[in-house]
């Protein structure tokens, strides 16, 4: 894990994930909608032709395995075991015609399959 463990106080400065202004903007809606939300938790999961998939979801509470990450203002929660793959990563919040989405770059993966749903380590 290369950047990812400067301390301060008991969160971790975080530097491996990049978020643009609307993904800022719009987790801090999301967060905002319930004061019991303290963060937007990101998960990889098995999914899709290519194998695996981001996930984003509200988070009430820390997990025991996570690390809680502050990125202007808003708090991420990932798995240890996952840092390395995020590494690097870059989140946008896009509009599409009708459709607004989480939009992720990840240099560290090999390959996405057709749609771009999921991808492959």
């Amino acid at each position: 894990m290369t950047n990812i463990t400067n301390k301060i106080n008991s969160q971790t400065l975080f530097q491996g994930i990049h978020l643009t202004k609307n993904a800022l903007m719009q987790i801090s809606y999301l967060i905002g909608k319930n004061p019991k939300n303290k963060g937007i938790r990101i998960k990889i999961k098995k999914s899709g032709c290519a194998g695996f998939r981001i996930v984003m979801e509200l988070a009430q509470e820390k997990q025991k395995e996570e690390i809680e990450f502050l990125k202007n203002g808003a708090t991420l929660f990932i798995s240890k075991k996952i840092l390395t793959i995020l590494e690097g990563m870059e989140i946008d919040f896009v509009t599409k015609g009708l459709n607004q989405i989480f939009q992720f770059k990840n240099y560290n993966t090999k390959n996405y399959c057709g749609c771009g749903e999921s991808f492959e380590l």
